[in-house]
């Protein structure tokens, strides 16, 4: 048998090969009356063997008239093997793929010939790979022709099939002690019969004397993965543009079209061009859309810039050159701008192929014009470069609505509105501390946006703070400035502290007064107690600040030990000044003659637990009344057995919570009322 020599021109990705578990991939077309079966192995290795060994192909019907069967009903369709060597001499003389698919099973060698696009390296490395190579080739001639894959036993068409029932197929390997792969399979039956659909969105872009062909590949490419060209001139039929249909080479690739360029004979001739898909079933779809159109003259020739005329103050001339020759390789031409010769925009389109001057009104201290030449094919090109430098010393217009926020730490938000002046270069920011004085400039150099973020010291002694923006032309002339924006600062400058001015022992206990702070926005002073050698401060008094110099509290008598306290301001909004200097009083005992004694509270965890000694007297009820920042106490609790404690955990975070104590004796008297105020603190 000859031996068949392959000339890579391009790269071929057929399957994902994987040298590990191996397995059988199966493929359908369903047709009127029949179904189609398409079957190979997915390694290059369990390919070659597999051949060897054969496939058995069976078929279960499992639906019948919409119903699924109790005992399904398999069939074997047949047993499949790769024909000898000398069975293939009649095909190979006849079909080139059939040649290919023989020499890659049974060929001694199987070479690969260096197109221009590999290099000798490459060339040694392919021939290195050439399991690899006939695996991939067979499978793509397979695919090229069916009834060649099913000669090889790789392909099989079901007749017997019937509309009104459904069928899974399987693919094995037969028995063997060689390979074991996993079999494939598919479901399928008539009913899932559909007509192809026609390649779409074909279209094409005629140059000089070629046309670059394109269309959607990707949303067929479970369908077709070959395609064929046909070409008309003028309204003569269509032949096909190539023997061989058209692959597509680059698989991995994100684009979704395929793309084939094509050469025209002459320009100015109208061609004619048509597609169709083909599967690995050798069935074809419908003809996709035609599309017709002519090549188009290639541009001979590029508009050039010649001089530029002063015409006024403002305005100027520009005057290019292009042959009358020419025009009709030509559609229109176009004036271009920019103010750095980096980035050019069109200002003026079209402007007719007759032309050949335009005037100007440049608004920037540099202008660069270019001339753009469109030509008939759809391609563009630019003359060089012309500067035109007018006078200007007319500022911009006074920026207009700037406005701003301060936040709680001291970000100042501004933005305005963004002006309109063509020759605008940016914006100068001002700011100030005090209304009148001058106003410094905070921004180095001028910024192109509309919008700045500033930061300003919330402690200093002013509680307002001044902006105003101006804006700057190339020319550096500058806009008077915008009118002045003044925000005020948020409150975080913290009230003075108060100071203990005297304390004092009494029968009543212990009494603590101090100095009001002089901060004007004060609204409340907090007591604070901790025994001494302790860390925690507890809050065991608060008053609203009002108008007094001075302000007292007497600590209860049953507190003993040695206590250490301070004071504290809070402003309207949540400031707290320092804590005044620490006072300590060393509590000693006192007679006490209450029933109710040593009563305290703990706050742990957001509860309140309230504590007393033993009650040592016989009483017939004890109750408990409670009120919420000095409204007024309802009962809360009440005990007719002895207690010592009791919690409460119905508190919130800065309230003020009164508990009012009296304890009924037997005898039915009331004992004087005890009262413990506690303030709930976010500790």
């Amino acid at each position: 048998m000859k031996q068949v020599l392959f000339v890579i021109v391009y790269s071929i990705t057929f399957l994902s090969f994987s040298q590990e578990n191996p397995s059988l991939q199966m493929s359908k077309e369903v047709r009127k009356s029949s179904i189609a079966l398409r079957w190979a192995v997915d390694t290059p290795v369990a390919w070659q063997k597999a051949n060897n060994i054969g496939f058995q192909l069976e078929r279960t019907t499992y639906l019948r008239n919409g119903k699924v069967l109790t005992t399904p009903e398999t069939k074997v369709l047949g047993t499949f093997k790769t024909p000898p060597l000398e069975k293939w001499q009649e095909w190979v003389e006849k079909n080139n793929n059939a040649a290919i698919i023989a020499q890659a099973i049974y060929g001694e060698t199987f070479e690969t010939e260096i197109s221009n696009k590999q290099n000798p390296i490459e060339g040694i490395a392919n021939k290195a790979r050439e399991i690899d190579d006939r695996f991939s080739f067979a499978l793509m001639a397979a695919d090229l022709d069916f009834s060649v894959a099913c000669f090889a036993g790789w392909g099989y068409v079901d007749n017997e099939v019937l509309p009104n029932e459904s069928y899974l197929y399987k693919v094995k390997l037969l028995p063997n002690d060689k390979l074991t792969i996993k079999e494939g399979g598919v479901v399928v039956g008539l009913k899932d019969f559909q007509e192809l659909p026609a390649p779409f969105d074909f279209r094409a872009h005629f140059e000089d004397r070629k046309v670059t062909l394109m269309w959607d590949y990707q949303t067929l490419n479970q369908f077709y993965n070959y395609y064929f060209i046909e070409k008309a001139e003028g309204e003569a039929p269509f032949v096909p543009i190539t023997e061989h249909p058209v692959v597509n080479m680059n698989q991995n690739s994100r684009s979704t079209a395929m793309i084939y360029v094509d050469s025209l004979a002459q320009n100015d001739k109208e061609y004619r061009y048509r597609l169709r898909g083909k599967t690995i079933f050798d069935t074809y779809s419908p003809y996709s859309q035609e599309i017709r159109g002519k090549g188009i003259q290639a541009i001979t020739q590029i508009a050039q810039l010649t001089e530029v005329v002063p015409i006024s103050e403002k305005q100027y001339r520009l005057h290019w050159d292009f042959s009358k020759e020419n025009e009709n390789e030509i559609t229109h031409f176009s004036l271009l701008h920019s103010p750095n010769d980096k980035v050019y925009k069109e200002i003026k389109t079209p402007i007719a192929v007759g032309e050949r001057q335009v005037v100007v009104t440049p608004t920037m201290p540099s202008n660069y014009y270019k001339v753009r030449t469109y030509g008939k094919n759809g391609t563009t090109f630019d003359s060089f470069a012309m500067l035109v430098q007018p006078n200007d010393e007319t500022p911009p217009e006074r920026v207009q609505q700037l406005t701003g926020t301060i936040d709680t730490l001291g970000v100042v938000s501004l933005q305005w509105k963004a002006n309109t002046d063509a020759d605008l270069m940016g914006y100068y920011v001002f700011r100030g501390n005090q209304k009148g004085e001058e106003m410094m400039r905070i921004t180095g150099s001028h910024i192109t946006n509309t919008s700045l973020k500033d930061t300003v010291a919330l402690k200093s002694l002013n509680t307002k703070v001044y902006y105003w923006v101006t804006a700057i032309d190339f020319r550096k002339n500058e806009s008077a400035p915008s009118v002045l924006l003044e925000l005020t600062k948020p409150d975080k400058v913290p009230p003075t502290t108060p100071i203990f001015i005297e304390y004092t022992d009494d029968k009543k206990g212990w009494k603590v007064t101090w100095r009001k702070s002089f901060s004007d926005d004060v609204s409340q002073y907090l007591l604070y107690q901790r025994e001494k050698s302790t860390t925690n401060w507890k809050l065991i008094h608060s008053e609203n600040h009002s108008k007094k110099e001075t302000y007292t509290y007497i600590i209860p008598p049953n507190v003993s030990g040695i206590y250490e306290y301070t004071v504290q301001a809070k402003d309207h909004s949540n400031n707290f000044s320092d804590y005044s200097p620490v006072i300590q009083i060393i509590h000693r005992p006192k007679s006490d003659d209450r029933v109710l004694r040593g009563l305290q509270s703990r706050i742990k965890k957001g509860k309140v637990t309230l504590q007393w000694l033993p009650i040592k007297e016989d009483f017939n009820e004890m109750m408990i009344y409670k009120a919420i920042n000095g409204e007024k106490p309802t009962l809360w609790r009440s005990f007719t057995s002895p207690v010592t404690s009791v919690e409460d955990a119905d508190v919130q975070i800065d309230n003020m919570y009164q508990y009012f104590f009296k304890v009924i004796l037997k005898d039915n008297s009331p004992t004087p009322t005890e009262k413990i105020e506690v303030k709930i603190i976010n500790n």
